[in-house]
């Protein structure tokens, strides 16, 4: 939700001082804007008050007594407009850079530069719990990579928890996705969540175990539970993940072990906190340092001689579903700069390829499944779900937000992946409008395809040895 803030707080708005440069991203509890004053640049959060300002007021707590330079630094608040307040404002660094996994993508690191860039938000982290703060809201997108340093900083803590912080959580867990949530959280939601008043204790362990997520999607590149919400519980609560160098087999197994005790079903068999795990990360590190498997990127680069996805999609043209999916499903994902040029008049398909292997879900699960169930080339259900899709997207307004279709997977989206519109998840192509082929929608300057709710398949993401 925009509470608002989209038609209000616009490019060139002066708040306290504060010139609003442009939107930097949006959140379950307020939307963050890049505002300068003094010529130094900051990161403004507006808060709904009416809505959700308790929470509002909970992360002003947790961040004020914050020094370490992993954690965003709180600079001042107000609230907005001065006369009839309707926005907490949180006035914060403005930390440049990507995601964690939007520097995964774009650099395709090794196991090495993997630990070396967790290792410093594990200390920070350590650091926090100790002081009985907890962030509950721990995935790859609220970790940012600050430029020009490289140096990971951990941000939104909307849902983060504090002694000093009044209560606000209404259900029996914090907001948060679950793909990050553990076992013993799921299972006491599954227990107690209708119980008037239960609160689930968030620990140290819980943390351990959302940042065994990330480390799992850093280094295979797909989360390790997957599936519609259902069966994603369920997945959870099993807690038998892949090993990570059985889906990737450029991971040292030292490192897959170790990312396979921060998932352990039993938290008492998990990594038990921030400050063991940095220790045990700190050893894998120096045991390394002559091992040149910890050296290799973890996935093949775009510019790599390994074939991938023919071009084969005239621009503005319709896909050949099926034939685009025989070329790539087997192919491994790729990480890192991509070439600049492309053919001349042809889309190039492998901008997608990583983010369709992900997961074993959406878009390319379905075509896996109607594939294997295919007895008939000339019925298709994928391009009738496809067209249906087109026809569906095409009522919305131009400039409107492109609406959802049946079947399509709706948010949480795969982290760092797939963009979050109108509620659902979709792949944006590289082409930009007017050129988009039939069965995408043109929106925000980008032609955007629909992902398919569907089950899990099994996937793998192996990137081979060098």
């Amino acid at each position: 939700m925009d509470f608002g803030l989209e038609a209000r707080v616009t490019p060139g708005l002066d708040v306290d001082g504060y010139r609003i440069d442009r939107k930097l991203g949006q959140g379950g509890f307020g939307g963050v804007f890049l505002a300068w004053r003094d010529g130094r640049p900051s990161a403004l959060k507006f808060i709904h008050l009416e809505s959700v300002g308790d929470w509002g007021w909970r992360e002003l707590f947790v961040l004020l007594p914050r020094q370490s330079a992993q954690v965003v630094k709180l600079r001042s608040h107000l609230q907005w407009p001065e006369e009839q307040p309707e926005y907490l404002v949180l006035v914060m660094e403005y930390v440049p850079g990507p995601t964690l996994y939007g520097w995964a993508r774009e650099h395709n690191p090794s196991a090495r530069d993997v630990v070396e860039k967790l290792l410093p938000l594990v200390r920070a982290l350590a650091s926090l719990h100790a002081r009985g703060v907890f962030h509950r809201d721990l995935k790859g997108d609220n970790v940012l990579v600050r430029e020009p340093d490289g140096a990971p900083v951990l941000v939104d803590f909307g849902a983060g928890s504090s002694p000093l912080a009044p209560r606000v959580t209404q259900g029996a867990l914090a907001p948060a996705s679950v793909y990050y949530r553990s076992p013993e959280s799921l299972a006491f939601s599954r227990r107690e969540g209708r119980v008037p008043g239960a609160r689930y204790a968030h620990a140290g362990t819980d943390e351990v175990y959302a940042l065994g997520v990330v480390l799992y999607v850093l280094l295979t590149d797909v989360y390790p539970f997957t599936g519609p919400d259902s069966a994603l519980v369920e997945t959870i609560l099993e807690g038998a993940p892949t090993p990570p160098h059985a889906r990737n087999a450029r991971v040292p197994e030292s490192l897959s072990r170790l990312c396979l005790r921060m998932l352990a079903r039993d938290p008492s068999l998990r990594i038990r906190d921030m400050g063991a795990l940095g220790e045990e990360l700190e050893a894998l590190l120096d045991a390394s340092r002559e091992a040149p498997e910890w050296a290799w990127s973890l996935c093949h680069g775009w510019n790599e001689e390994e074939p991938t996805t023919e071009d084969f999609v005239a621009d503005g043209g319709p896909m050949d579903v099926e034939a685009w999916i025989s070329k790539w499903k087997n192919k491994k994902p790729r990480r890192g700069y991509r070439r600049r040029t492309v053919p001349a008049k042809r889309w190039n398909a492998r901008h997608i390829l990583p983010v369709m292997m992900a997961l074993g879900v959406g878009v390319v699960a379905t075509v896996c499944l109607w594939l294997q169930g295919q007895t008939k080339p000339a019925s298709s259900p994928l391009k009738a779900w496809l067209t249906q899709s087109a026809e569906n997207m095409a009522v919305a307004r131009a400039g409107e937000p492109p609406r959802l279709v049946p079947d399509q997977k709706r948010a949480p989206c795969t982290a760092g992946l797939e963009r979050e519109v109108s509620g659902g998840c979709w792949l944006a192509t590289e082409h930009r409008p007017p050129n988009c082929p039939s069965q995408t929608v043109a929106y925000d300057g980008r032609c955007l395809l629909p992902v398919a709710r569907s089950p899990s398949v099994p996937v793998s993401v192996d990137a081979g040895k060098k």
